[in-house]
């Protein structure tokens, strides 16, 4: 159930990313984490949480890094190709992270993960086929989505070693400001426009912070405490549906048969990943 909110949350991303066309990646990157590094260093302020473990120093700067560098790809991606390539491609993480947990982590996978993630990934393939047949291919952005995915599989192997002894917002305030303190300086350095928006601007940035930041992806970090990185990061295989599901309901557009068979199967297999997983 917390995995399907978090899908819920995530999806919307794309969309106020749309919304703001004059806004750069960095921007909208930098913008995302600090309201979602602002909100959790309030929220811990007023609790008694223990700190982040010594140990992890050096895990939390890294896990920062990929999680700037994830969200920059991605945006930057949707400046090149479409919201359905770039979803498609950008969710390629659980592949990613399915050869690091078996090359350097030397863990072996179930039948029922692969078969999972086999589902999946078949569904959300066939879901695009109407979307991007016929499509100009824009290597630039079709790279920059592979490496959002990737960086977003490392993010989750570094996520799961610091979230075994780490409590959640913890974690969150210190990912998202390392993330934020990154991306600030990536953002000077390279002269990027970070604060002279407009009223609507603003608007769609703060809730972009708050709906698939704050509420998303701290509870893909709150479900990555318990289940494999690989599980976790297939999630996001089911932003197309999710987004095909709002289209209908908010714009009464049709949703065509690749999305219903695509879907179905992406949503079979997500069902089959996440009951049918190792438990750690």
């Amino acid at each position: 159930m917390i995995l399907t909110m978090a899908l819920l949350f995530i999806s919307t991303a794309s969309i106020f990313a749309r919304l703001m066309p004059e806004v750069s990646p960095i921007a909208m990157s930098f913008w995302r984490v600090s309201i979602g590094a602002s909100f959790f260093w309030l929220l811990t302020r007023r609790q008694n949480k223990n700190p982040l473990p010594t140990i992890h120093r050096y895990n939390i700067l890294f896990s920062g890094l990929f999680l700037a560098l994830h969200f920059m790809c991605f945006f930057a991606a949707l400046n090149f190709i479409s919201i359905a390539k770039a979803t498609l491609l950008s969710a390629m993480a659980p592949v990613f992270a399915i050869i690091i947990e078996i090359r350097f982590l030397k863990r072996r996978l179930s039948k029922e993960i692969v078969l999972g993630l086999s589902f999946a990934l078949l569904g959300a393939i066939i879901l695009q086929i109407e979307k991007i047949d016929g499509e100009t291919s824009n290597v630039v952005g079709i790279i920059l989505a592979l490496f959002a995915s990737l960086f977003l599989a490392l993010l989750m192997i570094f996520a799961e070693k610091i979230r075994k002894n780490t409590d959640l917002f913890v974690f969150t305030k210190y990912l998202y400001g390392w993330a934020a303190i990154i991306l600030f300086g990536i953002g000077t350095s390279l002269n990027h426009n970070l604060f002279s928006f407009n009223y609507q601007n603003y608007l769609w940035l703060v809730m972009m912070g708050i709906i698939p930041t704050v509420l998303g992806h701290t509870l893909l970090y709150y479900t990555v405490g318990h289940i494999r990185p690989t599980v976790v990061s297939a999630v996001p295989l089911g932003e197309p549906i999710i987004a095909s599901l709002m289209a209908y309901l908010f714009f009464k557009e049709t949703i065509p048969i690749f999305t219903v068979v695509g879907g179905g199967i992406t949503l079979l297999g997500l069902y089959i990943l996440v009951t049918k997983h190792q438990q750690k």
